[in-house]
């Protein structure tokens, strides 16, 4: 898999590559309901408006799968344990986006300073200027970030 000029290989290819194949699955509502009337969409479709909901469909339910065997930790849901390589943060529409950008930047420079090497945001809404204000925290700890929108694609952004 490739971004821009760079090639992407490993778990990390794996994981945008799953990531690409849920952007249907997020994307595919009823005729009869709109992504913005929240309160009357069946309970499935709601959970897929959390971060949470969006972590489960792409990697299954955290009761069955165990995401540091696979090489990687995940924001929000992940349990502690030993830090990965990779750190994929899910971005709801019912989330806060500056929240999460905390988040992982406590992951980075923090709990798991040094060894995080590749931060992956799935956002279902993003704010460029919210993310403007936060990006010298990831250059600072050397960690390559990248945007994921789907519908829209991936790119990198640090």
């Amino acid at each position: 898999m490739k971004f821009m000029d760079e090639e992407i290989s490993g778990y990390l290819g794996q994981i945008l590559q799953r990531i690409d194949s849920y952007h249907n699955e997020i994307y595919h509502f009823p005729d009869n309901y709109e992504k913005d009337i929240y309160y009357d969409m069946p309970l499935g479709m709601y959970s897929k408006l959390t971060g949470e909901g969006i972590i489960k469909a792409i990697f299954g339910s955290t009761s069955t799968y165990d995401h540091h065997s696979m090489g990687i930790n995940v924001i929000p849901g992940g349990k502690p344990g030993t830090c990965q390589r990779d750190l994929v943060v899910a971005i709801g529409y019912r989330d806060g986006v500056e929240k999460r950008i905390f988040q992982a930047m406590e992951h980075i420079s923090v709990k798991c300073r040094s060894e995080t090497q590749n931060v992956i945001f799935i956002a279902l809404k993003w704010d460029f200027s919210i993310w403007l204000e936060h990006v010298h925290a990831f250059r600072m700890n050397q960690v390559k970030v990248y945007l994921c929108i789907p519908s829209l694609g991936h790119s990198r952004i640090c």
